[in-house]
């Protein structure tokens, strides 16, 4: 992703065969355990907006990031939104958690640094004002566990060579859902070449591997419906 923009590719897996088919031919470069958490406001205009709110645990390394809605596009499987992303820590999850986590210092030091960029000034004030109105407290809502492989792919198309580096996620929510997906996060400048991308893993999964494949809807979509069927949020 660039500074304020994440372009990203989603390519949901039926079940854990095809997941650990995928797994066993990457050239692993890292294994990750990742704690998630989300906050809405009582009456969750968050989840009104599409925006999502985090924070999230990866071993020592503790972030918060704000998402906004996927900008329209043709292909369901690439998204496109606006992603801020601070520093957090263990103490700051821990009273979030409790008390909730208060955004006014951290959006008026995402103006601060707003892109320079026309439209990407504008995109982000716009992300930054629905944040600013609906704040500034934002309370705990749900969390999942994300099992996180990276890895990359030496695939060929007819284009060429097609080298690939993947996220292999195995995710499990509340009440013991599991599901399975591979993501690949479009570097800055690179946008371009996720379809390519797509059309090469797509072509690899469904032949090679026989795995029918599906557009998968954000992780914090699943986590949302799961939490609609449980208790009333706290």
């Amino acid at each position: 992703m660039n500074a304020w923009r994440e372009t990203e590719l989603k390519i949901g897996l039926p079940d854990e065969r095809a997941w650990r088919w995928v797994e066993s031919r990457l050239s692993l470069a890292g294994i990750a355990a990742q704690d998630n958490y989300f906050f809405d406001t009582r009456d969750r205009s968050l989840r009104a907006a599409h925006i999502g709110l985090r924070i999230r645990r990866e071993g020592d390394i503790v972030r918060l990031t704000a998402k906004g809605p996927s900008a329209s596009t043709t292909d369901l499987s690439i998204t496109r939104r606006v992603e801020l992303e601070r520093a957090s820590s263990e103490p700051e999850l821990a009273a979030a958690l409790t008390a909730g986590v208060d955004l006014t210092s951290t959006v008026a030091s995402w103006r601060a640094t707003a892109p320079e960029d026309p439209k990407g000034s504008a995109a982000v004030a716009e992300f930054l004002n629905t944040l600013e109105a609906a704040g500034p407290r934002f309370h705990s809502t749900g969390e999942f566990q994300n099992e996180r492989r990276t890895g990359r792919l030496d695939l060929i198309n007819e284009q060429g060579p097609c080298p690939i580096t993947i996220e292999l996620d195995r995710t499990r929510y509340p009440g013991g859902r599991e599901d399975f997906e591979i993501e690949v996060e479009a570097a800055a400048g690179e946008e371009a070449d996720l379809p390519r991308i797509r059309d090469a893993l797509l072509t690899w999964l469904e032949g090679e591997g026989r795995i029918q494949t599906f557009n998968a809807e954000s992780k914090l979509a699943r986590l949302e419906a799961i939490l609609e069927t449980r208790e009333p949020m706290r």
